[in-house]
């Protein structure tokens, strides 16, 4: 037993908010089970008993579970993490960590209960759902822009401390139209596609080119000094869409 071996060792692990399970054979074969989480449609004993541990997940989640099971033994990989639930009521959601120990040859798994976790997870989506609603269906044209590109150009500007970055960005376009061909468009909105009388969205980034004009200097020389100074800036600079007429709305 445990506690011969480390005296004090199993009291602490009984009041671990977790479980430690040691597999001969994982998940069929359990050899001990330590740990003070107590969940829901789980039973240590009869898994102890010989029960396979499959039936303890949510019969939704446990084709899934399997297969990437047989995946992790399949390809001789020595950890995995799996995120499921178990059967019950409530089903509880659990993460369920496991590695193999090449030198003993058994799986060792930790799990915690993540319920908690996941409807903070499910908050989240929901609320990212609605806004996403709310950005297709607005009257105003929309579109989300990555300006990694820029704020990493101004990162290197930093860093050669240069005195007056509009004097420095006026000599050397060069380096900022590069940098701004190198911008990307990552979603926009259904009055965006009404505005550039397209289709689709695959549509309007197939033709993206044909109005997004990289050479507007002084638009894009307004983004990078305002993102130097930690800000967020435009000009509206005015550009025509992919049917030849003006866009009413700054790029």
């Amino acid at each position: 037993m445990l506690a011969e071996v480390l005296p004090g060792l199993e009291h602490f692990l009984a009041h671990l908010p977790l479980l430690i399970l040691v597999w001969e054979r994982f998940p069929e074969r359990l050899l001990s089970a330590w740990g003070g989480l107590n969940l829901s449609g789980f039973c240590r004993e009869s898994l102890l008993a010989g029960e396979n541990f499959a039936e303890f997940i949510h019969p939704q989640d446990r084709e899934a579970v399997s297969r990437e099971r047989f995946l992790f033994q399949e390809n001789g990989g020595l950890q995995v993490v799996f995120r499921y639930r178990l059967k019950g009521e409530p089903s509880p959601w659990v993460e369920g960590w496991v590695e193999y120990g090449e030198e003993s040859g058994r799986y060792r798994s930790f799990i915690q209960d993540v319920s908690v976790w996941k409807e903070r997870e499910n908050e989240l989506f929901a609320g990212w759902q609605l806004e996403h609603q709310l950005f297709e269906a607005s009257p105003v044209p929309l579109w989300e822009e990555d300006f990694s590109a820029l704020k990493s150009y101004v990162d290197e500007l930093k860093k050669k401390n240069i005195k007056n970055l509009g004097k420095y960005l006026d000599t050397h376009r060069e380096e900022m139209i590069a940098v701004v061909k190198k911008l990307r468009i990552i979603d926009v909105n259904a009055r965006v596609l009404e505005l550039a009388a397209v289709e689709s969205k695959k549509e309007f980034f197939e033709n993206m080119h044909q109005w997004v004009n990289p050479y507007f200097f002084e638009k894009y020389k307004a983004y990078i000094l305002a993102i130097a100074r930690g800000e967020h800036s435009g000009n509206g600079t005015k550009s025509r869409w992919i049917s030849g007429k003006r866009n009413p709305c700054p790029l």
